[in-house]
């Protein structure tokens, strides 16, 4: 395992021991905990740590913790009993304290556009048509479900008046190219027809595609305001991809 798997692997753990995840990912974690003992063994030790630390209120005293290990060097002697277990202790809050700060430095330093945008982007695929449905499909749309990216953006720029279902396929094949500001372009074209015509045709994707178009380009702030909105909406079809972790991570690249 890679030093990028294992920080992965114990911030997803902590996460799940504070609460801090979404339904979705819970379940999976929990899926993952019944196939990977390994895993589960590592939950356990995380939960012993955590209780340790709170029982004996060890958690708002870390940061002097190396103070107290001095001092019982000056102390006077008490029960085997009572000192074991306040070294056992002041251990264990040591060893969780440096692998949460570690896991810490590693995000903030490792943190970047690229990687918070790769585990948020999704390809978009278009259904499966019968047989007798192929022959009503347009040139771009079968282009894009070939996979043909490159076609799809020839046509975006040969023809106009478009659907706002090809206007999307335009700005989905742009994000496959890494040609984001073209995307940005035709999601804000999708966005302000339904503003202007009191509709919803691919709004919902547009607005959540645009968000992560604006987060690779640079434009953070613009960013931000989308995922705010979208986490604030139960109703809307990304709302439970946009968690507050991710509205964190962004605020700390902006």
């Amino acid at each position: 395992m890679d030093n990028s798997t294992q920080y992965d692997s114990d911030e997803r753990l902590i996460r799940y021991i504070d609460g801090e995840m979404e339904e979705e990912e819970k379940q999976s974690l929990e899926a993952d905990l019944q196939q990977d003992a390994a895993l589960l063994e590592k939950l356990s030790s995380l939960r012993l740590a955590r209780e340790a630390i709170l029982q004996y209120g060890l958690k708002n005293q870390v940061a002097s913790i190396h103070q107290d290990i001095m001092k019982e060097r000056h102390t006077p002697v008490v029960p085997m009993k009572q000192n074991n277990f306040r070294r056992w202790a002041i251990g264990v809050a040591a060893t969780v304290l440096f692998a949460w700060a570690s896991i810490q430095a590693y995000q903030y330093f490792s943190l970047t556009p690229e990687r918070v945008y790769a585990q948020q982007f999704s390809s978009y695929e278009l259904p499966v048509l019968r047989s007798e449905e192929q022959k009503n499909t347009s040139e771009m749309e079968t282009a894009y479900r070939d996979k043909d990216f490159n076609r799809v953006v020839r046509l975006c720029k040969l023809n106009s008046g478009f659907t706002t279902r090809e206007n999307f396929l335009c700005g989905m094949a742009e994000m496959e190219l890494g040609n984001f500001s073209d995307a940005i372009r035709s999601f804000n074209q999708i966005i302000q027809y339904n503003t202007a015509n009191a509709t919803r045709d691919y709004l919902d994707e547009a607005e959540y595609n645009l968000a992560l178009a604006y987060l690779k380009n640079g434009e953070f702030n613009r960013s931000l305001e989308l995922l705010r909105s979208i986490h604030s909406d139960p109703k809307h079809v990304y709302h439970r991809k946009v968690s507050n972790r991710l509205i964190k991570q962004v605020q700390r690249l902006s």
